[in-house]
């Protein structure tokens, strides 16, 4: 069985982690987009630092790094990221967060810079719709009379509020186990971030 993977929506915004997972404008347009939903069908990858290339950021770190040379790794990002969000990028790099700063190798900080601009969270699916802001779908605006917001199909029907086709959004979305305790800890932390890719995940033989 082979996992291929489709990127099916693109964009670039705010986007906020809460104590269930994502929300946010990005991620409600984003929810809009995903069909069939089921646990690890879609992932997000973030790109938490869009304003820099990959260079730019290399760069960025050795600066960091190089500042923070006799402290701890743990204790040397927090210029770099809000502070909920440390612990979980320093655990996703690998690095020891006791390790001093002038002892991280080449190695270790090319993986910390693909943490930071390929951050990826696994879905396991919509928020309950109670809670949603706008939901898919509704009634087709040619169905309806606009003078007296009556269906057309059905007399003495009539329409009131966000019914139409064109409120596309969905709930936001839930993070599946064990990445939904990285958003746990990083919750509140409103970023202006880069979704790069939401790919859609298929089985094939």
């Amino acid at each position: 069985m082979k996992r291929k993977k489709k990127p099916v929506y693109t964009d670039f915004g705010e986007l906020l982690f809460t104590h269930f997972g994502l929300s946010g404008p990005t991620i409600l347009s984003a929810s809009a987009h995903m069909r069939h939903m089921a646990p690890g069908r879609y992932t997000v990858t973030l790109d938490l630092k869009p304003a820099l290339t990959p260079e730019q950021l290399d760069q960025r770190l050795l600066r960091d790094l190089e500042k923070n040379k006799n402290r701890n790794f743990s204790n040397s990002l927090d210029e770099l990221l809000p502070q909920k969000m440390i612990p979980v990028v320093v655990r996703r790099s690998g690095i020891p967060p006791e390790e001093k700063c002038n002892t991280i190798t080449r190695e270790q900080r090319a993986v910390l810079l693909d943490v930071l601009k390929h951050f990826t969270v696994e879905i396991s699916g919509f928020a309950p719709l109670s809670g949603a802001i706008v939901t898919a779908g509704g009634v087709s605006v040619k169905e309806v009379d606009p003078k007296t917001m009556q269906s057309k199909l059905i007399p003495g029907l009539y329409f009131a509020g966000k019914f139409w086709t064109w409120t596309r959004t969905r709930a936001a979305l839930t993070c599946r186990s064990p990445l939904q305790r990285d958003t746990r800890r990083a919750k509140i932390c409103k970023l202006s971030l880069y979704i790069r890719k939401l790919y859609y995940v298929c089985n094939s033989d």
